[in-house]
């Protein structure tokens, strides 16, 4: 994390995970999302409807003026920080992830705030320090990760919910 750089942060969500447990938080996202058996089927597919991402931007500055806390426990809704979303159904992501290889458990629903929003260091630094204390090892999620390639608008959803407020 350095300051002056905009990251996107990722909150995944699952019928299947272990919500409530010590478990809750896992890493890489397919172990805290198929933490319980039969509730995910690809066969017919509920992916959309059991899975979700929410995620926002932030923009890391050196100013306490801007704390939030909580990141790490969820996307974060301080009067209009939510107020602006798009939802639709996506494929999870990640470099190993292009406009050939689409992940087997596509689609799942994406929550995204489309605003950017700037955020003290030490909120950062907090929400690392909760993840590296967790039981699952999240080590792999406290840096920066590459974005994958723009889908071609031909393999998108065509089913974008602009959103002004949940």
């Amino acid at each position: 994390m350095e300051v002056g750089q905009t990251y996107e942060v990722h909150w995944p969500h699952s019928a299947a995970g272990m919500c409530s447990t010590p478990w809750q938080y896992q890493t890489p996202f397919y172990d805290g999302v198929f933490c319980n058996n039969g509730i995910i089927s690809l066969s017919p597919l509920n992916t959309y409807s059991k899975i979700g991402v929410q995620a926002q931007v932030f923009t890391i500055i050196n100013d306490e003026n801007h704390k939030i806390g909580g990141l790490f426990y969820g996307a974060v809704d301080q009067g209009t920080m939510w107020s602006d979303v798009a939802y639709y159904t996506g494929s999870t992501t990640g470099t190993t992830r292009t406009n050939q290889v689409c992940s087997q458990y596509a689609p799942i629903t994406w929550q995204v705030d489309r605003k950017c929003h700037v955020v003290s260091a030490s909120s950062f630094d907090q929400m690392c320090k909760l993840m590296l204390e967790q039981n699952d090892d999240m080590t792999a999620d406290v840096h920066a990760h590459g974005a994958r390639q723009t889908v071609l608008h031909s393999l998108t959803a065509d089913n974008l919910n602009n959103a002004a407020g949940r």
